[in-house]
């Protein structure tokens, strides 16, 4: 067959080829549009998976209401919004406390939130917010003392609280005026006393009226004596007082990181970390009360150059994930049981893999844990816990543009079966749940998430509310994804346009290197009353306009009705736009589906191309 640089011969002309894309997936950003698979993009933005097979341009969203300093999280209390804004907690729009200026996280526990910002741990019960360590849960460090020492231990000291009661039992035929508390230099706040009377009540007594205290040495003299207890081998005295321990409030307020464990699983207790001066340690509170950190209720996670970043719980495992380190050993997994009656966490493997780099970027999608590490989303699976196998990157598809980011900033959400990780540059890196590749590239993983990249999206952290995808944002604005996909006014970002593309792999036909005249393309495409499409070709290098349509996509809505983009088609199925295309004389041709105008959608179902080819190019 001879070549001729214009037209085929007619009696050589090949027959017409067909190249058909009926299932489109994600992005591909780690091979070159020459490889990429058909059914991927080499680039693509703001385009995510609609039904599977199909992609369509995402929602925009709405600024529904702003305060005056950056969003740092946003909770629910019964029906009430709870925002943190700035140095300052509101309820709506009412003010009801201070915070810390930083990102905090939030847990609801025995009917109470909880909230942990780096400077205090506070707790709210839907009236007021004071700081657990004002209102920490006061311990019985010590029982059956005798008057003059001794007794069994019986509680830890609580970190939060500088509170602790002393317990003791008087015995013999005399009568008790001294009493030895366990701690001397205490506070100047007022120590309180009950004493068992005969008759078994407990009597409050006051100091400076019933007994006085000598702060120095910590003994407690009564005015008149304590006889023996009225019932034998209980105690009938006991005492109250307060010495505040330099450092120990701090050794969790400081804290930025947390999550919810507990003995086989359970949701039961607030385990936290993150504080700068012990960056491989956290504690634990007591069950159901995180007011009360025991001084001995604490865990060293590996070696003190490698900080603890955040937390997964794998079945009934909790996995703790720090900073790179030298060895590797980057997941400690903790198992929760009791031992000899009490709550024990004993370390039960290490995992290698790569050192988790934000505090914000877990999150469970599906089942499955993911974190944020410098090459991309990886996950801890459950035959990881059990088998000592490498966490598995789950990313490998968005990894060359993800790990351009400044991960340590980015925050991670799972709303609609995606794993949404919002970066500080405004994009925003999915994971599709619901679309897994099984590849070969990444031989430690058994498989890959597909991945969407989306763009003009702010957000300094994410919630969900009454079904909703919400965001708050550096500038103090809480705003709202639109929900209804057949709306007009979902396709704009409070007004402005959301400007949405896919582009197709080169089509390079049978024989990379012979030459093609791409002749005709159709495209199956999301109608809308208000809609438009934008094709253009890569040809020699330099972008085309092939086609633009507009009014064949569009259907009649009365209630939509825009006398400019005006249609009277009641068709809202699936359109197919066809078009001759001029794409002569080439190797290859690469495809981008655009739209960029505000309130029309853009989705994208299916596409076929017809060409000619023959003849080297």
């Amino acid at each position: 067959m001879g070549f001729y640089p214009f037209a085929f011969s007619s009696a050589s002309k090949p027959k017409v080829n067909v190249v058909s894309v009926e299932n489109f997936k994600g992005l591909d950003l780690r091979n070159t549009p020459a490889t990429v698979d058909k059914t991927r993009s080499p680039d693509a933005v703001n385009m995510l998976r609609d039904e599977i097979g199909q992609v369509r341009k995402r929602m925009g969203f709405q600024t529904v209401k702003t305060y005056s300093g950056q969003i740092n999280g946003v909770y629910h209390f019964g029906e009430d919004r709870i925002v943190h804004a700035g140095d300052k907690l509101y309820k709506g729009t009412t003010q009801i406390g201070t915070m810390n200026n930083a990102k905090s996280k939030g847990w609801m526990l025995g009917g109470k939130l909880y909230l942990l910002d780096g400077d205090k741990l506070r707790r709210y019960d839907g009236t007021s917010l004071v700081s657990a360590d004002t209102a920490g849960y006061i311990p019985t460090v010590i029982i059956s003392r005798d008057p003059t020492g001794g007794g069994t231990a019986y509680e830890d000291i609580n970190l939060l609280a500088p509170g602790f009661i002393n317990s003791f039992y008087t015995s013999g035929t005399g009568t008790t005026r001294s009493f030895q508390l366990t701690d001397g230099e205490l506070d100047a706040t007022a120590v309180t006393a009950q004493v068992m009377t005969s008759d078994g009540v407990w009597e409050d007594k006051v100091e400076n009226t019933d007994f006085t205290v000598n702060r120095t040495t910590g003994k407690v003299t009564f005015a008149t004596g304590i006889a023996a207890s009225p019932v034998m081998g209980e105690d009938n005295v006991k005492i109250t007082a307060y010495k505040t321990r330099p450092g120990y409030a701090d050794q969790i307020n400081k804290c930025t990181i947390s999550t919810l464990f507990g003995v086989a699983g359970a949701a039961d207790r607030l385990f936290v970390s993150g504080n700068p001066d012990y960056p491989n340690r956290d504690w634990h509170s007591q069950m159901n009360d995180p007011t009360f950190f025991g001084d001995l209720a604490y865990s060293l996670l590996g070696q003190d150059d490698s900080a603890v970043m955040g937390y997964s719980v794998v079945a009934d495992r909790l996995a703790a994930h720090k900073e790179d380190s030298e060895d590797g050993r980057n997941v400690v997994v903790r198992s929760g049981v009791m031992q000899d009656g009490e709550p024990a966490f004993p370390i039960v493997s290490t995992l290698q893999g790569e050192g988790c780099v934000s505090q914000w970027g877990c999150a469970y999608l599906g089942r499955e844990p993911l974190f944020v590490t410098k090459r991309g989303v990886f996950a801890i699976t459950a035959e990881d816990i059990t088998g000592e196998k490498y966490s598995q990157n789950r990313s490998s598809f968005l990894n060359p543009k993800l790990i351009e980011e400044d991960l340590s900033g980015s925050f991670a959400f799972v709303y609609h079966d995606f794993y949404w990780l919002f970066c500080p540059s405004g994009r925003v890196y999915l994971l599709d749940a619901l679309q897994k590749s099984y590849s070969k590239n990444e031989p430690y993983s058994t498989f890959q998430y597909e991945g969407y990249l989306l763009s003009g999206i702010s957000a300094r952290v994410a919630w969900e509310e009454d079904g909703t995808l919400y965001f708050g944002t550096s500038d103090g604005k809480l705003c709202k994804f639109y929900e209804d996909k057949n709306a007009p006014v979902s396709y704009q970002d409070d007004g402005a346009a959301v400007p949405a593309y896919w582009t197709t792999p080169y089509f390079s036909g049978k024989v990379s290197h012979n030459r093609k005249d791409f002749q005709y393309l159709s495209v199956s495409v999301l109608p809308g009353a208000r809609t438009g499409l934008r094709v253009d070709g890569q040809i020699a290098g330099a972008w085309k306009l092939l086609f633009e349509s507009y009014g064949s996509a569009r259907y009649f809505d009365f209630s939509q009705l825009d006398f400019a983009k005006l249609s009277f088609l009641t068709d809202t199925s699936p359109r197919t736009v066809y078009r001759k295309i001029n794409a002569r004389y080439v190797d290859k041709l690469m495809l981008r589906f655009e739209s960029d105008a505000a309130n029309e959608p853009l989705g994208i179902y299916g596409l076929t191309l017809e060409f000619m080819e023959g003849g080297h190019f």
